[in-house]
């Protein structure tokens, strides 16, 4: 899912702020808490995204959420979200952060599709192959997808690597209904 291009300008400002501050990784850490927080707890949640409920109670109640447990960047950066009725844009504003923090540290989020499982060796293999091509190093996740069959597909920084069963089943019969796969079975 493509990152919405508001969401992107919230993390960016952030972001600078933050680099300016050399707090980028603990703000990510800051932010990804308070979205968890409202992951878990439904009813602030709801709270904060009512529109019957007033900015300002919005923002009392988020400055006696984390005073204490939080900056006062953070505390800022939410009250301002709230303020600008943003706060339903947390979560791809944290996904956002993170990938610009990422980026910022040299390091590169993968993702490896399989039919099954892999072993962690497998997952090693493939995580020094991706990063000595990137030149960087890869956060490795493995999806299990049983529809590609078998291989691999591996996804980062928008690459698609298809070593898919699937995939080379489905060329096979586009090159065989072509005429180019030779004899007729």
């Amino acid at each position: 899912m493509r990152t919405d291009p508001l969401a992107r300008r919230y993390a960016r400002a952030l972001f600078e702020l933050a680099r300016d501050a050399d707090q980028t990784g603990p703000v990510l850490d800051e932010l990804r808490s308070f979205a968890a927080l409202l992951q878990k707890e439904g009813r602030i949640r709801a709270y904060l995204l009512s529109p019957e409920v007033e900015k300002k109670n919005k923002q009392e109640m988020v400055e006696s959420l984390l005073r204490g447990q939080s900056s006062p960047m953070i505390r800022q950066f939410i009250k301002l979200l709230l303020e600008k009725g943003r706060q339903n844009h947390l979560g791809q504003i944290v996904e956002a952060y993170s990938k610009l923090h990422d980026k910022s540290i040299g390091r590169v989020r993968a993702r490896v599709f399989s039919a099954v499982p892999l072993q962690e060796v497998q997952m090693e293999q493939i995580r020094q192959q991706v990063g000595r091509y990137l030149k960087s190093e890869v956060l490795l996740e493995n999806k299990v997808d049983a529809a590609i069959l078998g291989g691999v597909i591996i996804e980062f920084s928008g690459v698609v690597i298809d070593g898919s069963l699937r995939h080379q089943l489905n060329q096979l019969r586009q090159q065989l209904r072509q005429g180019k796969g030779g004899a007729a079975l």
